[in-house]
């Protein structure tokens, strides 16, 4: 006769685990508060898209008169994201008239923005609780910890981008979707209120649309699939199609012009095709920087072959995860749609050629969201991935902003400035090799875990 055998490291008395949970979520708390402050109030920015972009973008609708998404104002994000840009301006109803008004007018501005964007922190962090709450409440703690250090480490880019804005817009999602039961009537209200909320997030950043297919194949499979899916699709064409609606009667076809945009964008220089193609110049392969569509691309002769893998290896996460979803049939469900959800939104990062450190941001906690369904709460896993996360951080910041432009020791990561564009410096080079290779692993942790879980929960059913 078999014995039931239970690992030594699940033999933790509850009430002394409660405790350390209890605590765990107070330092946690406790950090946010203090960070928070540091960040707001004393953190001087560095590489600023509030001052180099979009205050830029505003006084030249407001303040000029220009139309947004023309070639004076050539805005590259969809309309929700604009108006966001847009409304810190408007709010200073008084017009620049001369000079020695600007900057007032950008202190103004800047102090608007990062309020917006600290109410989006804070409405991120209590929506995580209260997901994880419902999800697994041992891992509280460990989940609210790892989300302060995290995006405090990531502090220059917190507040001074539009990135924390997308996290709070997914973590509603995930809210309303996991409130979403099948057999009761507030269940409709919530699937309904989880389309639109991701419509929304589609409209302020178009990178959320991937996780459409994983919703609608859930909904197909319920017994109220036409309802559901009826008020579903609705809620989301609306939510994505009327910020472009409203915005073309303003800016006129030009509202779709960044679409064509992004699709001409290069090799970023942070991606991991950029890090091959470092490596290739290793071997001879010339590599050089260049500075296009507001970003640092690298160019040399493996790109149109890395801008080929690229596509392959996006296409072909994207396909594989959602064709592994569909042929589990009737094991696939609501739960299943939002852990794969969140596993393509953080997968895509690493298959994409544009990288940026921002989007880290939004990355981390839905990590952290995929980890608390599918990491088993008492073991050293979870405490191990937060390290992982924590020193990925690290690397990102060290190198933006510290290490991103040329230093005066030329241990930047952009040449720009030396004599020879084309010279790489080893170091960042070496970080960023690092810093890649460290997210690819915990990508291929989580889906590791995602399959696992999957495992155990058919094998249950079985």
């Amino acid at each position: 006769m078999a014995r039931n055998r239970t690992p030594a490291i699940t033999k933790i008395p509850t009430k002394q685990a409660g405790i350390f949970r209890s605590w765990t979520f107070l330092i946690a708390g406790f950090l946010f508060v203090v960070t928070r402050g540091y960040i707001l109030f004393v953190l001087g920015p560095q590489i600023s898209d509030v001052e180099n972009t979009y205050f830029i973008y505003a006084i030249q609708a407001y303040d000029a008169h220009l139309v947004p998404y023309s070639a004076d104002v050539p805005v590259e994000y969809p309309p929700l994201a604009w108006w966001i840009i847009y409304t810190p301006r408007f709010l200073n109803s008084q017009h620049i008239t001369q000079t020695s008004e600007i900057q007032p007018a950008l202190r103004a501005y800047a102090v608007i923005f990062r309020g917006f964007m600290f109410s989006c922190d804070l409405a991120s962090a209590v929506l995580l609780t209260l997901i994880v709450r419902r999800r697994n409440p041992e891992l509280l703690g460990w989940a609210m910890l790892t989300y302060t250090i995290c995006t405090a480490i990531l502090a220059h880019l917190l507040y001074d981008r539009l990135d924390i804005a997308l996290l709070a817009l997914m973590m509603g999602w995930g809210y309303c979707w996991l409130r979403a039961k099948e057999n009761s009537s507030p269940a409709f209200v919530w699937s309904t209120a989880a389309y639109a909320v991701l419509g929304l997030s589609i409209s302020f950043k178009l990178i959320p649309i991937i996780c459409v297919p994983f919703l609608v194949l859930s909904d197909w499979r319920t017994q109220q699939k036409v309802k559901r899916l009826s008020a579903g699709m609705v809620a989301l064409v609306l939510t994505i199609g009327l910020p472009f609606l409203i915005q073309y009667a303003i800016s006129g076809p030009g509202v779709f012009a960044f679409l064509k945009y992004h699709g001409e964008r290069g090799i970023q220089i942070e991606s991991l095709y950029s890090t091959l193609m470092m490596i290739g110049s290793l071997f001879g392969r010339p590599v050089f920087v260049v500075e296009s569509h507001s970003a640092f691309d690298l160019e040399g002769s493996l790109a149109k072959l890395m801008t080929a893998l690229s596509n392959v290896l996006m296409y072909g996460f994207l396909a594989g995860t959602w064709l592994w979803a569909f042929f589990r049939r009737s094991a696939y469900g609501h739960e299943d749609a939002y852990r794969a959800a969140c596993f393509v939104m953080v997968g895509a990062l690493i298959c994409s050629k544009v990288l940026s450190p921002q989007y880290f941001i939004w990355a981390i906690p839905l990590a952290l969201l995929l980890a608390v369904d599918t990491l088993p709460a008492r073991s050293a896993t979870p405490w191990l991935l937060a390290a992982l996360l924590i020193i990925f951080a690290g690397l990102t910041t060290w190198l933006f902003p510290y290490h991103y432009t040329n230093m005066p020791d030329h241990t930047g990561l952009l040449p720009i400035g030396s004599p020879d564009s084309s010279v790489l410096q080893p170091l960042p080079c070496i970080v960023l090799g690092l810093r890649n290779v460290l997210y690819l692993g915990i990508v291929i942790l989580l889906g590791l875990l995602l399959y696992r879980k999957v495992d155990r929960i058919e094998g249950v059913k079985g």
